[in-house]
């Protein structure tokens, strides 16, 4: 490189020229650029020859995914572990190099292409290894970026359409690529819906898996939708439920997604940061867009900056469905209330499920579990019971019980039995009731009568506004502590002619409505038109003067 140099400085001194001299210096760089590539050539080579096998690796940030690289994957004992990071070797704490790593020969013979069952985390078990995870760019595991609260949150039994919600500062457990399960009667028809509406905001998969260390077999959503932009890292599971198989053969065919069965499931994702929404295949069936419109809402309501897209702001609701039983899903198994609804004879042909190999975790995957909190195991009852031994039971124990009265909705605390009759504290009237026990339906005891509680200072008008947008559409029931200001009223006597001063106190109340509107034809969008059960009559109520607000669970 120095004689090219001595060579080209002696033909600019013989040219004697200021333009000579520049073309020497362009020259000079050019040959040095040429000479970085070559070692740069040298480089890649080097690395080439320590091609390991290739086999599908989790799903990684999207800035990964648009890059279209390939991810190369290894299997090493966890006792001695060496991990390829950015083309360096990090050695185990065993002090082994690359050397101990124990490559796969054949693809085939040990993993399936990626359409394989999952294994727990045993401590004897090999794991996969991959240059890239489920980290961000400085090594560290990725947490969800928004504040998760839930205005759709239920307690069971649920009605469909129905949202688990993560909690705040939830660890990421990122998807992998595969699918062994049958799609459902209405998966590639719902798929189109949510490509039209959400493909611009998220990426959409109906073919990836997580693993997690409490389940012998992988969890599948229906539907991935990610977004990671701006590290809001929002990761949603959303499922297509039917009451029971799509098989032909009555006899053979069992229950699915009756109450409580998913409940284990929903925590695995609840607990490694993914948002649930389940529907009922029914919904999906009549009114597909109203559920986009649905998962619209819950996308809206944890990021304040997503708009909803074009199509989706005047569609009709979906209409809750109340989660079924085993009973209920067997009796409409014998009935064919699916094939009813769906306007069919009978359902396409199914397979049998093959045999497969298990698919082992990464790295990462060990890394992620390490930091889950998993929910605690819930202990389910699953017998029935009458409506006076579920008021005793409430009453007992300090619980609530929500049921249909007279065709309205309440949630009240139980206080005593009387013959014939519950006395009870209503939080839709917010007075103590009396309530025939003969015209009480649908009854279920209930942990708490409100879902959501917000309350000053984290409650102002842009929270309650947000609050409203979300509730309005689903016609939730909302009770507020509301105060009303003071006035005063002048009124002439038309007899003396003397201005008589009519002062009205502020006055502070607690207040349940219901069938809320926004009040834009009349003061504003600051306000809301809603019939008031206290009143019993349309009232309207601005949002600078509510200081709490819980959503109750009807």
């Amino acid at each position: 490189m120095l004689n090219e140099f001595i060579l080209l400085q002696a033909a600019a001194q013989s040219l004697n020229d200021y333009w000579g001299m520049i073309v020497v210096i362009v020259v000079f760089v050019v040959i040095g650029l040429i000479l970085k590539l070559k070692n740069l050539f040298k480089t890649n080579e080097k690395d080439n020859a320590l091609d390991q096998v290739i086999v599908d690796p989790p799903i990684f940030n999207s800035e990964h995914l648009a890059s279209g690289s390939e991810e190369k994957v290894i299997v090493v004992q966890p006792k001695n572990i060496s991990l390829i990071i950015s083309n360096q070797i990090v050695t185990g704490a065993s002090g082994s190099d690359s050397n101990d790593i124990d490559i796969i020969e054949d693809v085939e013979t040990n993993v399936e292409d990626d359409l394989v069952s999952s294994s727990s985390f045993p401590e004897d078990m090999s794991i996969l290894v991959s240059e890239r995870g489920q980290l961000d760019k400085k090594g560290e595991i990725k947490y969800i970026g928004y504040n998760p609260i839930n205005v759709f949150s239920q307690t069971e039994p649920l009605n469909y359409p129905y949202v688990i919600m993560p909690k705040s500062g939830s660890v990421i457990k990122f998807p992998r690529k595969g699918r062994i399960g049958r799609k459902g009667y209405k998966e590639e028809q719902f798929k189109c819906y949510l490509q039209s509406y959400l493909e611009g905001c998220f990426q959409i998969y109906d073919d990836r898996f997580i693993l997690t260390r409490n389940n012998s077999i992988r969890y599948e959503p229906d539907f991935t939708l990610i977004d990671e932009r701006d590290g809001i890292n929002i990761f949603l599971d959303i499922e297509i439920d039917e009451p029971y198989e799509g098989m032909n053969d009555i006899t053979q065919r069992n229950a699915t997604h009756y109450q409580y069965s998913d409940t284990k499931r929903n925590n695995e994702f609840k607990s490694r940061g993914w948002i649930v929404i389940r529907f009922a295949e029914i919904q999906v069936h009549q009114n597909p867009l109203g559920c986009c419109r649905f998962i619209a809402d819950v996308i809206k309501s944890i990021n304040s900056n997503f708009v909803y897209p074009e199509g989706l702001a005047k569609v009709d609701i979906v209409t809750p469905v109340r989660q079924w039983t085993k009973v209920l899903a067997l009796e409409w198994s014998a009935q064919k209330y699916r094939e009813q609804y769906l306007g069919i004879d009978k359902f396409g042909t199914t397979f049998d499920n093959v045999a497969i190999e298990e698919v082992k975790p990464t790295v990462e995957d060990v890394l992620v579990e390490e930091a889950v909190i998993d929910e605690k195991d819930i202990l389910i009852h699953t017998m029935q019971l009458s409506k006076s031994d579920i008021m005793f039971k409430a009453i007992n124990s300090g619980k609530y019980i929500s049921f249909m009265y007279h065709n309205d909705k309440t949630v009240v605390k139980p206080i005593r039995l009387s013959n014939s009759t519950l006395i009870a504290f209503c939080y839709v009237k917010n007075i103590e009731r009396q309530f025939v026990i003969a015209d009480i339906t649908d009854i279920s005891i209930k942990d708490s009568y409100y879902t959501l509680r917000l309350y000053s200072p984290n409650l102002g008008v842009k929270k309650v506004a947000e609050i409203m947008n979300i509730v309005i559409p689903n016609q939730m029931y909302v009770r507020m502590k509301y105060t009303r200001g003071e006035w005063v009223n002048m009124i002439i006597d038309p007899g003396t002619g003397e201005v008589i001063m009519d002062k009205t106190e502020a006055e502070t109340s607690i207040r349940t409505v219901s069938n809320i509107s926004l009040d834009t034809e009349g003061y504003g969008s600051n306000y809301i038109k809603t019939y008031c059960h206290r009143r019993e009559e349309e009232r309207t109520f601005r949002f600078d003067r509510i200081s709490e607000l819980e959503i109750l669970d009807l």
